[in-house]
């Protein structure tokens, strides 16, 4: 039950990330005008790092909730940790740069 539980709380969680990330990237225009941003350029890149982070922490949460638990054991292989530390990577770095990027633009 516990591991039907984290599967399905973790594959809507890495769902709902996706999709914010997808509607941020399409909406970033709208975005940095309602944040009245001083460099729309600046808020622009900002707005879709964020987005890039939004997808790769789904990506995190895919693999490690609804992948590791629906293999068990055999999901903590070798492979899988590199693809969850890849994705945790990007996010680190996309992150940064959407914050950098935001405190920029003001």
């Amino acid at each position: 039950m516990t591991r039907i539980l984290t599967i399905t709380l973790g594959t809507l969680w890495a769902v709902g990330l996706v999709f914010t990330a997808l509607w941020m990237w399409q909406r970033c225009d709208d975005i940095a005008v309602y944040l009245r941003a001083g460099n729309p350029v600046l808020a622009h890149a900002a707005l879709r790092c964020g987005a890039v982070a939004a997808f790769a922490m789904g990506q995190a949460v895919l693999l490690t909730f609804v992948i590791g638990g629906a293999l068990g054991a055999k999901g903590r292989d070798a492979t899988m940790q590199a693809l969850r530390l890849s994705a945790v990577v990007v996010f680190l770095f996309a992150a940064t740069s959407a914050i950098a990027l935001g405190a920029a633009c003001r």
